[in-house]
């Protein structure tokens, strides 16, 4: 074992991680590891190497549970974002989120075709017809993403794949109560700011941190 799994760089400390290949100096590593973050490195390479998830809970635990908090970031939101992105997120991320993912169960995500169709009700109900869901990646006519558009009057209803999540204008007010009313979660302006540090994600060839409106509806060409 080298010092690197403990450089302050999550980029160089990634790369170390990924080229450990020794299981048995790895757990050795964990009980001297000079920082969490290597030991949280050293945890994600073991895991790596053995699909070992209990062992991997075992040392998360041990650690105290580590993980970035990020203010404003509730348990839904977090859930649905760690589950999504940290598994192929960028190698600056912070190793956090990493082990995060590997040792907390992922959200139920919702059906597809039963969360636009009472979206769809519930639109109805509220105005004019909306038009049927496109997903994002026809709606911009290239790639793919997180979420369906929906054409309600003059404006669009966004929603997401990752949970009861939902977005428009804000001047939509009459979508909005409908679709709160329904079960769903309307992401705001305040709420879709939020940056959720440390978790760099790919977006249109920048590799780093974003908001979370851009991680529930997320699109790439």
């Amino acid at each position: 074992m080298t010092d690197a799994p403990a450089d302050r760089d999550h980029g160089v400390a990634y790369l170390a991680q990924s080229l450990l290949s020794d299981p048995a100096r790895l757990r050795g590593y964990l009980g001297q590891a000079p920082m969490t973050d290597a030991a949280l490195w050293a945890a994600y390479a073991l895991h790596r190497l053995t699909g070992d998830a209990d062992g991997t809970r075992a040392v998360y635990e041990a650690l105290g549970r580590p993980r970035v908090e990020v203010d404003g970031l509730d348990e839904e939101l977090r859930g649905a974002i760690v589950h999504e992105y940290a598994d192929r997120c960028e190698r600056r991320s912070d190793p956090r989120w990493r082990v995060e993912a590997l040792c907390t169960d992922p959200p139920v995500r919702p059906d597809e075709e039963g969360q636009l169709h009472r979206v769809m009700a519930a639109l109805t109900a509220a105005g004019p017809v909306p038009e049927p869901p496109v997903p994002c990646g026809e709606h911009n006519h290239q790639g793919g993403g997180t979420y369906h558009v929906i054409g309600w009057g003059e404006s669009e209803v966004w929603v997401s794949t990752l949970g009861r999540f939902v977005t428009g204008a804000a001047t939509d007010v009459a979508a909005r109560n409908a679709l709160a009313s329904a079960g769903f979660r309307w992401i705001d302006e305040t709420t879709g700011a939020i940056r959720v540090t440390g978790l760099c994600v790919y977006c249109f060839g920048e590799r780093e941190p974003v908001s979370v409106d851009t991680l529930l509806f997320y699109w790439q060409d």
